[in-house]
């Protein structure tokens, strides 16, 4: 849960806190190498954030768009839409 300041959200959310969060969630449906691979993938794409990204910073934050954009991702990916259309990587007809 996010702590809420004065009735408003912080404007951005340690990367590292949303990254866990999405991995564990898609474990649920994925096996680990597997939910590891896509929570990158949508991070890199959504947020421009790396694995390396992750271990040279810490604290990295995403921004309040990112984050909604990151949020948005998982639950579509939680109701079973295939990883490359939800990053825009295939054509679907």
């Amino acid at each position: 849960m996010i702590a809420m300041h004065h009735g408003r959200r912080p404007s951005a959310m340690v990367a590292k806190i949303l990254y866990r969060q999405m991995l564990l969630q898609l474990q649920n449906f994925y096996n680990p190498h597997e939910a590891a691979i896509i929570t990158d993938r949508v991070f890199e794409k959504i947020a421009g954030i790396t694995k390396v990204d992750f271990i040279k910073k810490d604290a990295l934050q995403v921004s309040e768009i990112e984050e909604e954009n990151l949020r948005a991702a998982m639950y579509d990916l939680l109701q079973n839409k295939p990883v490359q259309y939800e990053l825009s990587e295939a054509w679907f007809g």
